[in-house]
């Protein structure tokens, strides 16, 4: 029943004032009408926009290369032979210098400075050395500078080479103490002769030395040498094994083979004590076991066989894809030795791929990639086409086993009945074509179902919920239940009274206790955020609560797990269950999983469902909550949401939005908010925003056409051009009064929709922006006669064609926009288009007279070469193509979104909407609508509102947020961190925690120095300046890559590793967090750390010894923390946009980035570019105040 015939209009199908499910919200009759209205403008929107979501979704194709992992053939070799090496001996002659040193920071000298001045600081001297006296030595990653100073430093000495710092080592410190190697092989020395008065050095040794080839003594190359060297020839092995009676036999040993040039030999592999070989004078000679060398194929029966390596997370096998001969096989390998081979063909029907992270032609930025959405927790299949329909047709569909993240491998599920489909899939890969995803589309349909409740059939738990869409000037919150409180010997967690936001804390969980809606807990990084939520766990579990956890990311949900049972807090009554793919979830507490706590088809699931007291999942994972699914099932009609689960705890909701948070929210009675708005807000889908906006209505609800979106395409493109040549004219030293003119051909309904917005634009524009408004001329059929007015004139097509005097006022147009229909009926119109104007929007017009003329007109002035204006042209028409209206909009409102906090820069994004938003339609609702839902957090939006820019007249809480003072008593902020050395925290604090009143969070804890103590020392047994560090780099920015900042992030992280991993270091594990703002510069230190790792199938993790090496863009490092971070920032003033600095201006993204390090932050990038920028002005507060090294 419908009480108001107005509410039918424009497919308004709000609920009827006569819902009983209302009834039960309100407190009288007569408040019904107004909750409906506000449920109905504040989550119907929000459906609309899931609706937009999910054909966005459909339409979209997401696919990588790849290649198929093959591992049916695993080979077993037993080794039957040994490998020896004889050694030769003798002696090496050479002389050195001992002043001779190594720079080590030699990736800081991009070639040798042609300043031959070194400047000592503490004896303030310079000193001018030698050509002979330094050298450059290898190339790339290997290259090696040596110098020999003019004059000894003092100890300690810092000494400067073309204002560059100098960190170096002597190259033989004792004279006793010496490697020698050549090429890979170490050679044994036995004794060392060292004469000081000639430095002459005589070495005896045991091995082999090519005397042609160079010598290398403490890595030092040296060429001048002499050698005295006795080649051993060896005549028989005897083998000496001792029986048990203290006797020994010897037995003869016949030799498989003997190779003469590299005096190797190999026998058969014999149990023995020891081996002796003796030449032909019965002398003894020297010689070693050799390491094993890679196996690339082995032969049997005179047949070669290509074998490769494949590792598991278990063991490494040794595999072959050809026909095998029998079982128990002889063969000899490419290393010369004999093995016994076993093949087993594996038997289980298994297929696994590795998806290859190409380089993108566009974007690349710290933004998601599509390989990370294979890896989501809603992707369930595979496509060998773009689309679900095809794919299926083609027996192209592959149902995914089980993904590894790290390694970028994806296990598909196979059978018999479908090997047909992985020969297929074989030759996809063969082909280099992509696979595709099939996005599991339930996410977005749950999130819209949710939201359907909620307008429909909210429940009575429901009502604080629907409260978030009232006025929030006219609401009243229910007061917190002043009863449940928790005694001082009740605290397990939150007992310690050193701890200076303890009170707080506690505060914060009598808050949650007594709330009878919404709790806020707020607080910097590593603040605590985590421990209170433990407290809170272990109060609510003890008053027989059921909590549902939720969180963006799987390290946040485990985190909470773990200390949970790290500490065995109440684990005899807390019955936990972790919802989410098994191979993302920590192994330390994999034992709470679904699938491990209830196993499948249990006749028990429902009842140990109900007994679970704490279900935790992320929010993606916890759809997979079987009474989530049961809840969606297509097989059963859709049942109304029981609210199970007393409280909804959802950490890190600063990246959560309110459609996320919904679904968890129905299926519980109070909802605990933790975060930080401070740092990154949610990842917006920007397909979503754009489809949203493709589809966008007035404020009437008529649709905003494609026509109309293009003629407000059109019109900011060409009026953007006409008003802002500078950047071109910069660009190509055009003259300063040359401002183009252009002709755009577009088709009559377009021209429609230019004749109304054209003056309602001009009229919007102040007096001062008037006078720079073009001159617009319309040339269409569409009128009966001219017409003019101060921003444009229209002229009939006709006047054109019949040279009427009004054709001439063409000439004095600026911009012209001309039929596109009428222009190909008639060519006479081309040649009436003034020769000066530059044609867009317009296919082959380089082939059309016109261009030819337009050619002549510029060349016969002599102004400037026409190469320049073609190539303007091409830019602009790629513009025209390649974008849209709603393209254009969707990414100035997320950067706008992401500058919230930020004053100045805006303009830039404001000024640019302003030119695309139309003035003769008002979208005012739906851009605020856009903009409220895509874009904030729950958080946000109830705790401070959003930024309404499009001033609508919605006052609900969602948008402007929760009223203060009841927001007060539900909110807490944390003020002290606990994780980094005050050093690090002091910027971020002064600069995102210190409000309007000079209150500030991110404190230091008074113990965190003493915590954070170590004894790490970088340069000469100095330490670094401080431990937030800049460490300026004069690299060349390449794309978004930065090769120079790549190689001195190796060398911070080599030196760390080697100290770690040397007795100073008395840490187990230490970890360290090499981060970036662009995936491509993510991607070639993922290429440095896989050689230096030795791990080359790794992506993301990788280990050195005691070394933990995180690599992250900024944007996935937020919720984990590193006891060393080093920072690439990639840019350079010779890039081509100079100081633009696109999406790094975020402040939040930069509070993330600086606020992750435990020990030691180390920030690597061109100074004075981040100096001098004024895009950022935080960037510019940072290098003012950070320290910086050279």
């Amino acid at each position: 029943m419908w009480s108001n015939k107005k509410y039918r209009k424009h497919q308004d199908f709000r609920p009827s004032f006569n819902n009983l499910y209302y009834h039960c919200l309100a407190s009288n009759n007569r408040q019904v009408p107004a909750i409906i209205n506000g449920a109905w403008e504040s989550f119907e929107p929000i459906r609309d926009y899931l609706d937009k979501s999910l054909e966005a979704e459909k339409e979209r194709e997401i696919g990588s290369l790849f290649e198929v992992i093959h591992d049916k053939k695993r080979l077993h070799l037993k080794k039957q032979s040994s490998k020896l090496e004889i050694l030769s001996h003798g002696s090496i002659g050479f002389q050195f210098d001992l002043e001779w040193c190594e720079i080590i920071n030699s990736s800081d000298f991009d070639i040798i400075p042609k300043n031959k001045k070194l400047n000592y600081k503490d004896q303030e001297t310079y000193h001018e050395i030698d050509d002979e006296n330094h050298f450059v030595y290898g190339k790339g990653d290997e290259r090696q500078i040596f110098i020999k100073f003019p004059k000894e430093p003092n100890k300690n000495e810092t000494i400067e080479w073309n204002k560059q710092e100098i960190i170096f080592k002597k190259i033989i410190e004792d004279p006793k103490n010496l490697t020698i190697n050549q090429g890979d092989e170490e050679i044994n020395i036995s004794n060392v002769n060292f004469n000081e008065e000639d430095n002459s050095f005589d070495i005896f040794f045991e091995g082999n030395i090519d005397e042609n080839e160079t010598l290398y003594v403490n890595n030092f190359p040296i060429n001048n040498y002499h050698i005295s060297q006795k080649i051993a020839e060896l005549d028989k092995i005897i083998s000496v094994k001792k029986e048990y009676n203290g006797s020994a036999q010897e037995n003869q040993v016949n030799y498989l083979s003997y190779d003469h040039d590299n005096n190797k030999v190999i026998i058969p592999k014999v149990s023995h004590e020891k081996l002796i070989l003796y030449n032909k004078d019965e002398t003894v000679l020297p010689y070693r076991f050799c390491s094993d060398e890679d196996l690339k194929f082995i032969t049997v029966n005179g047949r070669d066989f290509e074998i490769y390596r494949q590792s598991t997370e278990e063991k490494s096998y040794l595999c072959t894809n050809d026909v095998f001969p029998a079982n128990n096989s002889t063969a000899i390998g490419n290393d010369g030795q004999h093995y016994l081979c076993r093949i087993k063909i594996r038997e289980e029907q298994e297929l696994r791929i590795r998806l290859i992270d190409e380089e993108e032609e566009k974007g690349d930025v710290s933004d998601r990639s599509p390989i990370d959405y294979f890896f989501d927790d809603d992707v369930n299949d595979l496509l060998g086409e773009p689309k679900y329909h095809d794919a299926f047709q083609n027996g192209l569909v592959f149902p995914i086993k089980k993904k590894d993240t790290e390694k970028m491998i994806i296990t598909i599920k196979t059978n018999n009945r479908n090997y047909s489909a992985l020969k297929k899939l074989e030759a996809l890969a063969r082909r280099k074509n992509k696979i595709y995803l099939h996005r599991n589309l339930y996410q977005l349909k749950m999130q819209k179902w949710a939201i359907k409740q909620l307008i429909e059939s909210p429940l009575p738990e429901h009502k604080n919920i629907i409260r978030l869409s009232e006025n929030s000037d006219k609401i009243s919150w229910d007061s917190l239940n002043s009863k449940d409180d928790v005694d001082e010997k009740d605290w397990v967690i939150l007992n310690n009274p050193k701890f200076e936001d303890l009170e707080t804390q506690r505060e914060f969980v009598r808050i949650a206790l007594k709330t009878p809606d919404f709790a806020f807990l707020e607080g910097p990084p590593g603040s605590g955020k985590t421990t209170t939520i433990l407290e809170l766990i272990y109060q609510l579990i003890k008053r027989n609560k059921k909590i549902l956890l939720t969180g963006s990311t799987h390290v946040a949900i485990d985190n909470v797990l773990e200390r949970l049972k790290e500490k065995k807090i109440y684990m005899d009554k807390i019955l936990p269950i972790r919802i989410g793919d098994p191979f993302k979830i920590s192994k330390n507490i994999v034992e709470f999983q679904i699938d491990n706590v209830i196993p499948k088809n249990d006749e028990f699931e429902d009842l140990i469902l109900n007994a679970s007291n704490l279900v935790c999942g992320t929010m993606i994972g916890i759809l997979k909550h079987p009474l989530f699914q049961e809840t969606l099932s297509k097989n059963r009609k859709k049942k109304r949401v029981i609210p199970l689960y007393d409280y909804l705890i959802i950490d890190e909701s600063s990246k959560t939005t309110f459609q996320e948070f919904i679904i968890p929210a129905l299926f519980a009675k109070k909802w605990i908010l933790v975060g930080d708005i401070n740092q990154l807000s949610p990842y917006t889908e920007s397909s979503y925003l754009k489809k949203y906006l493709e589809k966008i209505k007035d404020n009437s609800l008529k649709n905003f056409s494609p026509n109309s979106q293009l003629a407000c395409y059109f019109l900011y493109l060409l009026l953007n051009y006409y008003l802002d040549f500078r950047h071109i004219k910069r660009n190509y030293k055009l003259p300063k009064k040359f401002r183009p003119k252009f002709c755009c051909p577009v088709n009559s309904r377009i021209i429609q929709v230019l004749i109304q917005e054209i003056p309602e634009r001009y009229n919007s524009l102040v007096e001062a922006d008037k006078n720079k408004f073009p001159l617009i001329g319309i040339v269409s059929k569409l009128i009966s006669k001219n017409h003019r007015t101060d921003s444009f004139f229209i002229i009939k097509i006709d006047d054109i064609l019949n040279n009427e005097p009004a054709s001439v006022l063409l000439n004095s147009c600026d911009l012209i926009f001309i039929d596109s229909e009428e222009l190909k009926k008639h060519n006479i119109l081309k040649e009436k288009i003034p020769a000066n104007f530059l044609v867009v929007n317009q296919l082959n017009w380089e082939k059309e007279q016109q261009h030819y003329r337009l050619n002549f007109f510029y060349e016969k002035r002599k102004k400037f070469n026409f190469d320049i204006i073609n190539k303007e042209i091409k830019i602009i028409n790629d513009d025209v193509r390649e974008k849209n209206w709603a393209n254009e909009i969707s990414w100035r409102l997320i950067r706008l979104y992401e500058l919230r906090n930020v004053s100045g820069h805006r303009k830039n994004y404001e000024d640019h909407l302003e030119y695309l938003i139309p003035k003769s339609i008002n979208l005012s609702n739906s851009m605020e609508n856009a903009t409220s839902i895509a874009l904030p957090s729950i958080l946000e939006s109830l705790q401070v509102g959003i930024q309404q820019k499009f001033r609508t007249n919605i006052k609900s809480v969602l948008k402007t947020g929760f009223p203060r003072s009841d927001f007060t008593v539900r909110h807490k902020k944390l003020l002290y961190q606990f994780r980094m050395h005050s050093d690090i925290s002091e910027f971020s604090r002064k600069e995102f925690y210190t409000d309007k009143n000079g209150i500030s969070a991110l404190r230091d804890s008074s113990a965190i120095d003493r915590v954070k103590k170590w004894t790490y020392q970088r340069y000469n047994n100095k330490s670094y300046k401080s431990r937030a560090v800049w460490i300026d780099v004069n690299g060349m920015q390449q794309g978004n890559k930065n090769p120079k900042e790549v190689m001195r992030l190796m060398t911070e992280l080599k030196a760390f590793v080697n100290w770690a991993n040397s007795t100073q270091s008395t840490k187990k594990v230490w970890e360290v967090a090499c981060l970036t703002y662009y995936r491509g510069q993510e991607r070639l230190i993922r290429d440095k750390l896989r050689v230096y790792s030795k791990q080359f199938n790794r992506f993301s993790h990788f280990k050195k010894g005691k070394v933990r090496i995180i690599l992250h863009t900024v944007d996935k490092i937020q919720g984990q923390e590193a006891d060393v971070v080093i920072l690439s920032l990639v840019r350079t003033s010779s890039t081509k946009w100079g100081g633009n600095f696109g999406f790094m201006d975020n402040p939040n993204r930069l509070n993330v980035a600086l606020t992750r390090a435990k020990y030691q932050l180390i920030i690597i990038g061109q100074l004075h570019n981040f100096k001098n920028q004024n895009s950022s002005i935080n960037f510019k507060n940072l290098t003012e105040t950070i320290s910086v090294e050279s």
